[in-house]
């Protein structure tokens, strides 16, 4: 992310020349999607793209990051296939766009560095909807697998939090982790199998919330408060939600209907609390989870 490459540059002039403070330092990027994810809440992106958005944050200040088009942006000319010839006579290439040393200069006040939510969201299904349409077919695939490794949900948990251990030791053998699994771990597992569950049943849906739409009124969802937590899962608002109760008390996450892992779920607890009937099991299992049409 070139974004994030120039948030530390600024950090190491900052660092080699003490005369240069933050409040001297302002940048442009021709991306609109890349300034939207700056300007936002980190927590509504995804991993990848939370961490580095948090990195420029604390590194630069945010008001600081303006947009230019891109046939004003000297980088974007390399992209291009010009010629060394033609590049060597460039002048924005050479010293920049003329607006760049205007005395006039604004600041995130032209109406190129307006974002619109809406028109940010349809660029990205608009570029991104092949790489979606493999990925969909992946996870499906992916989910079926691993559901029928097993119908035993705590034995499921486990798989996946040893996966994600053997996965970080390879990645990281320098903080190996060993011996029994940590709740950090079993929960991190157990958010990642809900998650790919819900994108897969609820897809529309959580693209409209992404895009701050509400569900639309033929979705099984539609009579529901939902909302996307911090962790990416879909989950309930529910009436008690100014308790003191736990938080998925308050806000249950949301099951599909007539899914093997729902399934799992409401095998696991029937067991867990002796055999309930069906209100009582019903009652134990909205602690946690809001089954649709349950």
């Amino acid at each position: 992310m070139g974004a994030l490459v120039s948030a530390r540059l600024a950090e190491y002039l900052q660092k080699t020349f003490p005369w240069i403070t933050s409040d001297h330092i302002f940048f442009w990027s021709d991306s609109q999607i890349t300034l939207h994810w700056i300007n936002g809440d980190p927590l509504r992106w995804k991993e990848f793209v939370r961490n580095r958005v948090r990195e420029i944050q604390e590194k630069t200040n945010r008001d600081h990051w303006n947009y230019c088009r891109g046939k004003t942006n000297p980088a974007d000319k390399l992209t291009r296939g010009l010629s060394i010839h033609v590049l060597v006579q460039d002048d924005v290439w050479w010293h920049g766009p003329d607006w760049l040393t205007s005395q006039n200069l604004n600041f995130n006040n032209s109406a190129d560095s307006e974002i619109n939510e809406t028109d940010i969201a349809d660029e990205l299904t608009k570029n991104y909807v092949p790489v979606m349409t493999v990925t969909e077919h992946c996870r499906n695939d992916f989910i079926d697998n691993l559901l029928s490794i097993t119908n035993d949900y705590t034995k499921l948990i486990r798989i996946i939090s040893y996966v994600f251990r053997f996965a970080a030791n390879c990645r990281f053998p320098e903080s190996k982790k060993f011996g029994p699994l940590k709740a950090d771990e079993r929960v991190r597992a157990e958010n990642s199998l809900i998650r790919m569950v819900q994108e897969g049943k609820f897809q529309e849906e959580i693209k409209d919330l992404k895009r701050g739409k509400g569900v639309s009124n033929k979705s099984k969802l539609s009579s529901l408060n939902v909302f996307i937590d911090e962790n990416g899962i879909l989950k309930v608002v529910g009436r008690l939600k100014h308790s003191k109760l736990n938080v998925y008390s308050k806000h249950p996450i949301v099951l599909p209907t007539n899914h093997i892992l729902t399934t799992n779920i409401l095998v696991y607890y029937h067991k867990k609390y002796l055999h309930l009937g069906a209100q009582a099991l019903l009652y134990q299992v909205r602690q946690k989870f809001w089954l649709i049409n349950g």
